[in-house]
């Protein structure tokens, strides 16, 4: 199994995972559905994050129309951080997270809580970690 396989695998394990979890781990109004569904959407065709410029440009403020595409765009961009939170933690902009919608603080801290013990497997899903690790500078 080559590497691009891999980070299929761990994409689909997680988003996978996301539906047994119960809703005490979660926010209040979230399901582990509505994440399973959006995880994907923050790979690209190699299986690497995306960047925070494509989540943004994805579910634009633009594009919100209602109530629910505006939670969908709160939960995508709170679950982009708490992925790259974990899994590189140097491109973390703490002055983004300083203006934070509470509702975007509230699921990144939920989802954070269940990424930390899997810091190892999400390392694989950032280009720029991985790529850095294989030359042994991380």
């Amino acid at each position: 199994m080559n590497d691009k396989e891999n980070r299929q695998l761990t994409i689909k394990t997680i988003a996978t995972a996301f539906l047994k979890i119960g809703a005490d781990r979660l926010p209040k109004d979230i399901t582990g559905e509505e994440i399973a569904n959006i995880f994907p959407d923050l790979f690209n065709k190699d299986f690497f994050l995306v960047s925070e410029s494509t989540v943004a440009r994805r579910y634009s403020a633009n594009k919100q129309k209602t109530f629910e595409d505006e939670e969908k765009a709160a939960l995508a961009t709170a679950l982009w951080w708490s992925i790259t939170a974990n899994a590189n933690p140097y491109k973390i902009s703490i002055a983004t997270m300083l203006f934070w919608e509470p509702r975007q603080k509230e699921i990144f801290q939920a989802i954070d809580k269940i990424f930390t013990p899997l810091a190892g497997l999400l390392a694989n899903l950032d280009k720029d970690r991985a790529k850095l690790s294989a030359m042994g500078a991380y």
